[in-house]
């Protein structure tokens, strides 16, 4: 069974594991509030939510997903692998063991220029895998890209 460990501002808030291809989510106890609205703390929900909620963070496309398998040095594209130690939608971060990434858990959110914002913008039509990318003073994900 594999594991992979969910995190908001350096708390763990609960774990996916993949077992018989079957992805489940378990919240911590003493939680007080969901991942998500699709995923309450009832812990009710579909079969496939899990599955799903964690694909929806990532590229749809295989090519993308090869390409940031490639520049994270991933062992494979496949979500759980893809999000060790990237920072998510929603503020998530994620690991696959049971330890907070440092590259995350000291991060901070800081204000950019709308000249800087235009300029990660263009540098995504020139790379559509930017998104994603760290550089050397945030990580940076848009929504819809």
């Amino acid at each position: 069974m594999r594991r992979l460990f969910a995190w908001m501002h350096g708390t763990l808030y609960g774990s996916f594991t993949v077992c018989d291809g079957l992805v489940a989510f378990r919240y911590e106890s003493g939680v007080c509030e969901p991942i998500s609205i699709s995923r309450p703390l009832s812990g009710e929900w579909a079969p496939d939510a899990p599955k799903n909620f964690l694909d929806g963070l990532l590229p749809d496309s295989g090519n993308e997903r090869l390409r940031m398998k490639s520049a994270l040095g991933a062992n494979s594209d496949d979500a759980f692998d893809l999000l060790d130690s990237v920072d998510a939608i929603g503020g998530l971060t994620f690991s696959l063991d049971n330890k907070c990434p440092e590259s995350v858990s000291n991060h901070f959110a800081f204000p950019i220029s709308e000249e800087d914002f235009r300029a990660r913008l263009d540098n995504m039509l020139v790379s559509p895998a930017a998104w994603w990318i760290a550089n050397e003073n945030s990580l940076f994900s848009l929504a819809g890209t």
